[in-house]
């Protein structure tokens, strides 16, 4: 028996013999009562099972709700447990924890303004091939840690599938944002991503980007970013693409 449960059983131990002892206060009370109405005096049978019959039934009774009690209450604990799992499953990519596709639509739902950074892992295809799908999935995971370090606590992160990840930066400024999209872009540069017998492969991310005064619509953000990815890809890769300023004050 755990400590835990142990303590359980001592507090419904002193639950049962508080009741028990209250019973028999009662009991006797009434029966105290009663008698001197009818006889004017309380006889040692009235004494004897004003007694004992609260200490058969009040203790042993108190015992088992107690226990019943303390059951439902680990279920209900249990269950909720597996609720909050369930919740969580459902809001988060099961290979790195970051935010899925769904749970990121919603969170920005509410924020009319922000800078839509759409990215995707370089030469993935390659990795599986050469090293098999194990190894993608460690580089998966490593580059999720990466963008994790570089991105603000304010900024929404997800893996949108595959190779493809999204951060959504709300209220940030153009420099800002480009000064984001280069920091995750040199934290996956610097992944030890070292698959086979030691040998570091470089890792790299191609980035585009979409900004709130373009299109308030997620998909439409999503388009714009990604024709500026492909871009980055056409380009070289290894790099972040974004509008010109003046053209997004025109937008504007």
């Amino acid at each position: 028996m755990s400590n835990a449960e142990k303590k359980a059983n001592w507090k419904i131990f002193l639950v049962a013999l508080a009741v028990t002892l209250f019973s028999l206060f009662l009991s006797l009370l009434v029966t105290y009562i009663v008698t001197h109405i009818l006889h004017g005096y309380m006889n040692p049978t009235s004494v004897v099972i004003a007694t004992i019959v609260p200490t058969i039934v009040a203790g042993p009774v108190t015992w088992v709700i107690e226990s019943y009690r303390r059951k439902a209450k680990d279920a209900l604990a249990r269950l909720q447990l597996v609720k909050d799992e369930l919740e969580h499953q459902a809001n988060h990519d099961t290979l790195t924890g970051i935010l899925n596709r769904r749970s990121f639509i919603a969170g920005i739902a509410d924020k009319p303004d922000g800078v839509l950074i759409s990215i995707d892992v370089d030469h993935f295809k390659r990795i599986n091939d050469t090293y098999g799908h194990a190894a993608g999935d460690v580089a998966l995971v490593q580059i999720t840690q990466a963008i994790s370090n570089a991105v603000r606590e304010s900024d929404l992160f997800a893996r949108l599938g595959g190779e493809e990840f999204a951060v959504f930066a709300n209220d940030a400024s153009y420099e800002n944002a480009k000064d984001l999209a280069e920091r995750i872009r040199l934290a996956v540069n610097a992944v030890d991503f070292l698959p086979e017998d030691g040998v570091r492969h470089e890792l790299s991310v191609s980035i585009g980007s979409a900004f709130g005064s373009e299109s308030k619509d997620f998909d439409a953000m999503v388009a714009i970013a990604d024709q500026r990815l492909y871009c980055a890809k056409e380009n070289g890769r290894n790099r972040a693409v974004f509008p010109d300023a003046s053209d997004l004050k025109q937008v504007a």
